[in-house]
């Protein structure tokens, strides 16, 4: 082996893992019962602290401190009740056949959720939100969210549903 060949497979190696070093400290697995949850890790909040200065000194930086904010962990109670409501809901809409279907939730991040429907003729994306202590879905299909169907959920997370159709302008809308 040549010695660019050699310095190539070093450098993608490390490339490599810097990479999964970064994708470890960004994302963790929650183990579950059923499928795994990848939850964002908690965001922090920053407080600036003023600090007093003597009469004549240098302006001194002010002291940063970080705080965890808690994120909601998903519970059983949680997923086996995304799962029935997603479940029920196909099961009225296209009927019996929807039982066939794997219905997973891949996250949930505070009272909105996403996850799965899988069939053996494919599969589709759903969201949701928990509306007064209930599960409701928003959206299940392969396409992009109607912008209409988020109007009574202007809380949803972007991270979640980056963007929508805007079928009034027929235009993609960036959330």
């Amino acid at each position: 082996m040549n010695t660019k060949a050699v310095v190539v497979i070093v450098v993608l190696l490390a490339l490599i893992g810097a990479g999964g070093f970064y994708l470890g400290q960004t994302y963790k697995l929650v183990p579950n019962n059923s499928a795994p949850i990848f939850e964002d890790v908690s965001p922090t909040q920053i407080e600036v602290i003023p600090t007093s200065q003597p009469a004549g000194s240098e302006q001194a930086l002010p002291i940063v401190t970080s705080t965890p904010v808690p994120t909601q962990v998903p519970t059983i109670d949680d997923k086996a009740a995304l799962v029935a409501m997603v479940k029920a809901s196909e099961v009225a809409r296209i009927g019996a056949d929807a039982n066939a279907s794997t219905y997973t939730v891949s996250q949930i991040q505070g009272n909105y959720a996403r996850g799965m429907a899988s069939a053996s003729a494919g599969g589709a994306i759903w969201f949701a939100a928990k509306v007064n202590g209930m599960w409701k879905l928003v959206f299940i299909g392969n396409g992009t969210v109607q912008c209409s169907q988020l109007l009574n959920y202007p809380n949803f997370p972007n991270t979640m549903i980056p963007e929508c159709w805007d079928a009034v302008n027929q235009k993609n809308v960036t959330r």
